[in-house]
């Protein structure tokens, strides 16, 4: 499946790719995706989240914390971050998910990471 975005989705990743960019990382990490939708208010994957006890503000912290932690670079140097492998994993999850669901465009509650 070529993956295919709501405009939430699509919302989200740009958001993301932002954050990125003006941190410095060379690459568009989950971290970025899941602290962009965290800041999308009245989103599917905030219930989802609420509904499984999910503690959002420790989680902006923790992601804040993991964020801090990934390499960066500043000056002329900085280009616009490229898709890491695990972004990637993500994104092709979601669309096999969104596949089995039989949907044709992957929403926000995809890119959430499922059950360990």
């Amino acid at each position: 499946m070529d993956a295919k975005f709501t405009t939430k989705s699509q919302e989200a990743l740009t958001a993301a790719l932002q954050a990125a960019t003006a941190a410095g990382n060379p690459q568009l990490e989950p971290v970025h995706v899941l602290e962009a939708l965290l800041g999308q208010p009245g989103g599917v994957h905030i219930g989802l989240l609420d509904a499984v006890g999910v503690d959002r503000a420790d989680l902006a912290r923790r992601l804040a914390t993991a964020r801090a932690t990934l390499p960066a670079a500043s000056g002329g140097s900085v280009n616009q971050p490229t898709v890491a492998r695990a972004m990637s994993a993500v994104i092709t999850a979601a669309g096999a998910e969104a596949q089995a669901l039989g949907l044709q465009v992957l929403v926000t509650d995809h890119h959430l990471p499922g059950p360990a």
